[in-house]
């Protein structure tokens, strides 16, 4: 692993807030609001969660300067039975131990949030088979774990602009996509119909 990049911001300015996005921060450290990852996750069915880890990734590999790090084939591997699981818990523990690195304090805990996603996500498989065999009930756990991997995002997402605000220069201000906002109006839309139809 090579030299973690350094960022290059004036020595002389007024002071920021400890979790104020930095006017000087380097381009590849985003704070993205916990919430907002949340609320995409949810959205979009889950299907967010390989985009954040695909960025995610892609963002501690430039503060690495590793070129071994492949952030699409990272992502993709998730998907993997095994591999996947072992794959979400090294990302989760890239983002820990960056902010040990850099003294930061963090209640993220990579093995929990592993061990609460692979749980959650075996409940979910169940309650989906349960689901196509008519068992109403089960599309209420469905969701619930819809719900619930958003937060482990969400958590991870703190932990790691914990980090980026602990490194020289901190961490900038988030902007949101414009094509992002379309997914979560039309995303949010669909799940409210989604939980209308299985109300009524």
């Amino acid at each position: 692993m090579q030299a973690a990049r350094t960022a290059t911001f004036p020595t002389l300015a007024s002071p920021v807030a400890d979790d104020a996005p930095s006017p000087w921060a380097p381009s590849w450290r985003p704070a993205r609001s916990p919430a907002l990852v949340a609320a995409l996750s949810f959205a979009t069915f889950n299907l967010y969660a390989f985009y954040w880890l695909f960025a995610t990734w892609r963002e501690l590999k430039t503060e690495r300067d590793d070129s071994s790090m492949r952030p699409g084939w990272h992502a993709l591997s998730i998907l993997g039975p095994i591999h996947g699981i072992y794959q979400y818990y090294l990302h989760m523990r890239a983002i820990r131990d960056l902010a040990r690195s850099v003294g930061a304090s963090t209640s993220f805990d990579p093995m929990v949030c592993m061990l609460a996603w692979l749980v959650s996500s075996a409940i979910g498989l169940a309650s989906t088979v349960l689901s196509m065999q008519g068992v109403g009930s089960a599309t209420w756990v469905s969701l619930a774990v819809l719900t619930f991997h958003g937060l482990l995002l969400a958590w991870a997402q703190s932990g790691l602009n914990v980090a980026w605000r602990g490194l020289p220069g901190g961490a900038r201000r988030y902007q949101l996509h414009p094509a992002m906002r379309v997914v979560l109006v039309v995303g949010t839309l669909l799940q409210i119909m989604s939980i209308a139809a299985h109300v009524v």
